[in-house]
């Protein structure tokens, strides 16, 4: 069943606080809408990237929501 995407929103956070691009461009963001597939690349990852990072979808203004987090280890070496 296709859904209205105006009614999604999707949001990246780090430590449970927004991030996007705008604010630091080595934050990348892709999504294949069709297959429901969002990702995130970081360039040239430091040591203040360390940390945990949470994908939030939520579709009809909150309606059904979904979180998926992975903590992201860095070496300093």
């Amino acid at each position: 069943v296709p859904i209205d995407r105006s009614l999604l929103k999707i949001e990246w956070r780090l430590n449970d606080r927004p991030i996007n691009s705008t604010d630091n461009p080595r934050y990348h963001f892709d999504s294949i809408p069709d297959q429901n597939l969002y990702w995130m690349d970081i360039r040239h990852c430091e040591q203040e990237d360390e940390g945990v990072y949470t994908l939030s979808i939520s579709y009809d203004h909150g309606r059904f929501e979904e979180e998926s987090s992975a903590y992201l280890f860095v070496d300093s070496e």
